[in-house]
């Protein structure tokens, strides 16, 4: 998978100037898109930031902090294809089972919902909070959706 976040070296000032160093550079769309008629299409990168000869090792600081980002921005990627691949299982579940079922499965995702925001204390991280809040918010809806899928197939049925 293409990187978003470049670690390179800094051609804009002189090797005497406390400037020169590294700069970490961002491409919303690595390599570029390829069109239809063959051509591609390549996005204005620009520089994010500056490491300065002010850190020790400019280079290597910025391969760092262009890695973290990276790495970061495949949890957001991966987090959203398993938000999908649980919506999809959600639904398929939901329209199969019976009224009984339904308020079972549905009690469940209250408990599992309870349990996401139970997990976190006060040395939690940013992310941790943001994550938590996302699988609360999942097991909610699904909760939700459930009940309302079972309600409207119990008053299409004739009971």
């Amino acid at each position: 998978m293409a990187e978003h976040w470049t670690a390179e070296e800094n051609w804009n000032f002189s090797d005497d100037d406390r400037l020169s160093g590294h700069i970490i550079r961002y491409d919303p769309m690595p390599g570029g898109r390829k069109n239809e008629d063959g051509t591609t299409t390549y996005t204005l990168t620009f520089s994010a930031l500056v490491v300065t000869q002010y850190v020790s090792d400019p280079a290597k600081a910025a391969h760092d902090i262009a890695n973290a980002l990276n790495a970061d921005d495949a949890k957001d990627r991966r987090i959203a294809e398993l938000e999908a691949q649980i919506a999809e299982a959600k639904a398929a579940a939901t329209a199969a089972i019976g009224e009984d079922d339904a308020e079972k499965a549905a009690k469940w995702h209250d408990r599992e919902a309870e349990r996401a925001m139970g997990s976190l204390n006060c040395g939690s991280e940013n992310w941790e909070y943001r994550a938590a809040h996302r699988v609360c918010d999942n097991h909610r809806l699904a909760a939700r959706a459930i009940r309302f899928t079972a309600a409207r197939n119990t008053v299409g049925d004739g009971s």
